[in-house]
């Protein structure tokens, strides 16, 4: 009988010598997050703790503004930073499958239930359904497919 996915991971972690986490702060660079020239410090960096901790590979997460600038600091510099994984921070990946659902579904009636239902005011439903009021897209998605 194969476990399922607890199973499974209790019994790698069996084999497994527990180590204690040391988490830490890295150095403040002075220096906006927005230019390319400290985006290409931060991924030095990066590589150079790779190296440190003897790791082929690495994952930094970023927001979804750096994101996009890490991504091309990447493709321009693909030798150097090979070994580093961008990825996109969890709440910018909400935000865009919140915005994504209200794109899907915003002119097929979503925009009128959440309107005429008094869910969202008419002047907000339009930043409800692009992912940017979190909170309240949120809601009114649960909303919705609870009444649904």
């Amino acid at each position: 009988m194969v476990p399922g996915w607890s199973g499974v991971c209790a019994l790698l972690q069996a084999q497994q010598e527990n180590r204690p986490s040391n988490v830490g702060y890295l150095p403040v660079i002075p220096a906006s997050p927005t230019e390319l020239s400290t985006i290409y410090a931060v991924l030095q960096r990066i590589n150079a703790m790779a190296d440190r901790l003897e790791q082929p590979d690495i994952i930094a997460v970023f927001d979804q503004a750096i994101y996009a600038k890490v991504l091309d600091v990447q493709w321009k510099h693909s030798s150097l930073f090979q070994r580093i994984v961008p990825r996109m921070g969890a709440f910018h990946i909400s935000c865009t499958f919140l915005a994504v659902l209200g794109k899907r579904f915003g002119d097929a009636g979503l925009n009128d239930i959440l309107i005429e239902s008094h869910v969202v005011r008419p002047s907000a439903v339009g930043q409800v359904l692009r992912g940017k009021h979190y909170n309240r897209a949120l809601r009114c998605h649960r909303t919705v497919t609870e009444a649904m």
